[in-house]
Parts: structure tokens; sequence; C-alpha cells
């Protein structure tokens, strides 16, 4: 069966800018969403936790416990909003099963989370959605939701913000939803972004443009994390004696720095 949706290919950045430059004629947000592979647009709730039982009946239960146990406990760890759609946001953002999918206005953070984490195997995509005035509504209920919405979050965490996060909230009929591209009144106003260029060279760009985990994720443990992985690139320079701004000469080393074109001694060093 032919796909409902349309398919382009990514390249580099400039594949990347030209999908960021496609025009929504009903004057609607322009979506992104980034993922290592090509899996289909379902919020994790309704993925099943365990392929060798066909649990999805349980779904609905599993989702009112997990809210239930989320407001519970983690008044004691951090402040949790009152208003239904605040604790979806915010339990999403910090890693709970939801019927949310993320989603962002920024297309170049969508490829990053299409790149990040990328395993040898995986086909990353970045989903690119056109949005209609009929898909929001604010004042349907996130959990009795009649069909698909969208909606655009309350800043309830920092993340969402530099994120420029945005949701779409999936129906759960008896603990089952369909992929997002696979319903026509959604699948023709999808289009897929197919990442077949250098993973590594287009995470390295990105980093260069200031997208990387430090500022997606604005905290010491992820900003640790991309230092780590920004070290990978400069340990050569660092450890190259020319780079690093260490001479040897003769049997001994010492530390010298070029002004001019002339090589300073370590006594020259306090004039400086």
């Amino acid at each position: 069966m032919k796909p409902l949706f349309t398919t382009e290919q990514i390249a580099d950045i400039a594949d990347i800018l030209k999908l960021g430059q496609i025009g929504n004629i009903h004057r609607s947000p322009v979506l992104y969403r980034g993922q290592n592979d090509d899996w289909p647009l379902v919020p994790k709730i309704a993925r099943p936790w365990d392929e060798k039982k066909n649990e999805i009946g349980k779904v609905l239960a599993r989702e009112k416990w997990l809210l239930a146990e989320f407001r519970r406990q983690g008044v004691a760890v951090d402040s949790v909003p009152k208003e239904e759609r605040d604790i979806l946001s915010l339990a999403q953002h910090h890693g709970l099963c939801t019927r949310l999918l993320d989603w962002t206005q920024n297309v170049v953070a969508a490829i990053w989370f299409a790149v990040e984490g990328h395993k040898e195997g995986q086909q990353p995509v970045v989903w690119c959605f056109e949005t209609v005035a009929e898909d929001f509504d604010d004042e349907a209920s996130c959990i009795d939701a009649p069909r698909t919405i969208v909606f655009r979050p309350n800043h309830v965490t920092v993340r969402i913000r530099v994120q420029s996060g945005w949701f779409t909230v999936h129906r759960l009929k008896e603990g089952k939803t369909y992929p997002l591209e696979t319903i026509p009144r959604y699948g023709r106003r999808l289009t897929k972004g197919l990442v077949d260029g250098d993973v590594g060279k287009l995470r390295k760009q990105l980093n260069e443009m200031g997208v990387n985990r430090a500022s997606l994720f604005p905290d010491l443990g992820n900003l640790c994390k991309h230092l780590n992985w920004e070290s990978r690139g400069v340990t050569e320079a660092l450890s190259t004696p020319e780079k690093s701004g260490f001479v040897r000469g003769g049997s001994t080393g010492r530390r010298s720095s070029k002004c001019g074109g002339a090589t300073l001694s370590p006594a020259q060093h306090g004039n400086q």
C-alpha cells in the first residue's frame, strides 16, 4: 500500500534547512520530530513493553497508574503542577511513558535528535508535520481526547523552552492507537526526511551551530555528557606538541609562546 506521506533525502545541513523551509498554506505551525530509527509515530505508552506478550489491552490501566504515582511521588523531589496538560508535559520530558509524542518547531533541533546516539544499522529520520487549525483543541482533555490533537505546552521545564517543544496527544481507544502516518487526515500532511549523509559529520556541524546536548538539555549532567563527547575531537590536538603550546628542545621540554614569529622563553612570559 502506498504511504500517505511524502519522502525526502537528507545528506547535509543544506538539505536540513531546505526541509525547514516547507511552507504551510494553512498558516499553522510546521512541526518536526527527529528519531534515531524509522519507527512509527506512536507514543511510548502505546508501544508494547514486552514483545513476547500481547499486553496492549493493559495500556490504559498502566497509564492511570503511572500518572497517579508521578503525582504522588514527584512532589517529594520537585514541584508537580496540577493542570492535566502541564503534568503530562513535565512527565513526558522526564521520560515517563505517556500518550504524548514530542515535536519541535526547530528543524535543526530535530536533526540533532535524529543523529544523537546513532547506532550502526539504524535509519535516522526527521518527520515534518504541517498542522491545521482543526488539529488544535484547547478545551479537550488529553486523557479523553476524541482524536489526536496538537498543543503547545507551557514552559513547565526549561527543556521545553530551549527545544521549542510541542506535543501531539494520541487517542487511546481500549489501549490501542494507530501510527499518525497511517491516519489519512494526518498522513497526507507529513513528510519523512531520511538521513543518508555522514551522521558523525552532521553532528559536528550541528555542534558548530550551537546545537548539542548541553544546549538542548541545560543542566550539569548533560553538560558533562556533551563535554565527554566533544573531548574526543580535541584530544588529538591537545596531545600534539605544536598545537598544545609545548616545544621540545634537546633532551628537555620547555613551554613556548609565539608572538610575531618570535619564540619566547619561560622567563619572558611574565611581561606578556
